[in-house]
């Protein structure tokens, strides 16, 4: 005998198409009723029903509002909602059970019936690709609940952790007259008003905390609803560069306090203090930003000789003068260098005081 190596079903298959052929009218009808019959039943021999419970992760979904989640596949049609997924304890995950006979299926997860679905990517490790529809894909073999995963994504979704982040700014230096100080970042979609700062004790220092679940932020002040904010400028050390905005950027790996900054710059203010004990009483660096003359007003506590340098971002020395005197008015011409931040360093018999300023061109 012949082995072809055929299965049973193909066997049927061939079976029919040979009868059929030979058969005419009512006789070749009751046959291939009888074999059409038989191959259905063969076909459901070696698939088992099985209870899937699915489980979805909403809680990084943030596209569009929605109602229900259900869960669409070959084994129901692609039926939209007839498989609803729930939330009893509303932490997010979205989960059902259903009973299937198949030994392996495609789905996917969907919002409100075919309102919203996801949109895999093609060769990531839970997904198959048919005939340019790339969904999800299990092998089943008995009652299984698969491992709760994110919308849109072959893995579950990363812990989200608060973290407590305390902004502060001294307004100290701004000339301009203003109402209000507010932060804003990629935290808060970049609004002019969501998050005020308060000066409760009236030294011009604004604060605030906000809890964030970001990694990073981008952010910056701002006054009065965006009716003016900080200019910072590329290359210094708190900023990031994005496209053509230059913003605060920092990395939040838990609860933080920020440093207390002056407006439009990553360092603290001179203080009168930190002056006295360089026996400076007075520092004043204007304008600033500039658009190439920088006016130094310095009040010293007593008569001395003074060495005033400027420096760029990457501490090459632009300026120096030596200068004598109880007070120093001195205008630096920096017309000649290109637009950045600028640091003006004054060195006294007891030390030195530096101070930022910007070169807009």
């Amino acid at each position: 005998m012949i082995r072809l190596g055929l299965t049973t079903n193909e066997l049927l298959i061939f079976a029919l198409a040979t009868r059929k052929h030979q058969l005419k009218n009512t006789q070749m009808k009751k046959l291939y009723s009888f074999l059409s019959i038989g191959f259905l039943a063969l076909s459901a021999i070696g698939q088992s029903t099985q209870d899937v419970t699915f489980k979805v992760d909403m809680n990084s979904y943030t596209s569009t509002a929605f109602t229900g989640v259900f869960v669409n596949g070959n084994y129901n049609g692609w039926c939209g909602s007839c498989n609803a997924l729930t939330d009893a304890n509303k932490d997010g995950v979205w989960e059902g059970t259903f009973n299937i006979k198949a030994d392996s299926i495609e789905y996917k997860f969907t919002l409100d019936g075919w309102t919203g679905e996801e949109a895999l990517t093609s060769g990531t490790s839970c997904t198959k690709t048919t005939g340019g529809y790339t969904n999800r894909f299990v092998k089943l073999n008995g009652n299984v609940t698969i491992a709760t995963v994110c919308w849109n994504k072959c893995s579950a979704c990363k812990t989200v952790t608060s973290k407590l982040v305390t902004f502060n700014c001294n307004m100290k230096q701004y000339t301009k007259t203003f109402t209000d100080v507010f932060v804003t970042g990629t935290f808060n979609a970049w609004s002019g008003n969501a998050n005020k700062m308060t000066d409760p004790d009236g030294d011009k220092i604004y604060s605030t905390t906000l809890t964030l679940t970001d990694d990073s932020i981008e952010y910056k002040f701002e006054v009065d609803n965006w009716k003016d904010e900080e200019k910072m400028t590329a290359g210094t050390p708190c900023v990031k560069t994005t496209g053509v905005n230059t913003n605060r950027f920092v990395k939040l790996t838990g609860n933080k306090t920020l440093d207390n900054v002056c407006w439009a710059s990553c360092d603290a203010c001179a203080t009168t203090s930190g002056l006295n004990k360089v026996n400076i009483a007075s520092m004043n660096l204007y304008p600033n930003p500039t658009h190439g003359l920088i006016n130094l007003n310095l009040g010293l506590t007593q008569k001395e000789t003074v060495s005033v340098f400027v420096y760029d971002v990457r501490g090459n020395k632009l300026y120096s003068k030596t200068l004598t005197g109880a007070a120093v008015n001195e205008t630096i011409d920096m017309t000649a260098h290109s637009a950045g931040v600028y640091m003006v360093s004054v060195t006294t018999s007891k030390g030195t005081i530096r101070k930022e300023f910007v070169l807009n061109k």
